[in-house]
């Protein structure tokens, strides 16, 4: 019944969330597309509706207007890459880190 502020289409972290609806067979009723999330938490905080985000996206300014609750069940999951410049010379242990990462170590992001 609630009404949603979603991310707008170009958004990456936008289709992961409809996806996620799509596989829980959930079709939001989408009252806002915002292209910022300061904006999609801003509209929120006003009572605009509700949404679905990663709680990376919390912060200490938020404790007096919004409520950040986990999902139950199957969670989300959201493609991390690494950046580095095409030029610049990598170290040792830069090279070493990406190794570990592409060799498929998890890490916990437990909060």
């Amino acid at each position: 019944e609630e009404t949603f502020v979603m991310l707008g289409t170009s958004s990456a972290l936008a289709e992961k969330v409809r996806s996620f609806c799509g596989d829980h067979q959930f079709n939001p009723k989408i009252a806002y597309h915002c292209s910022q999330i300061a904006t999609v938490k801003s509209l929120v905080a006003l009572g605009a509706g509700i949404s679905i985000l990663p709680r990376s996206t919390q912060s200490s300014k938020d404790i007096d207007s919004l409520v950040y609750l986990p999902l139950a069940g199957s969670q989300p999951d959201r493609e991390l890459v690494i950046i580095r410049h095409l030029q610049r010379f990598q170290s040792r242990g830069a090279s070493q880190f990406i190794k570990m990462l592409k060799a498929g170590v998890v890490f916990s992001t437990t909060h």
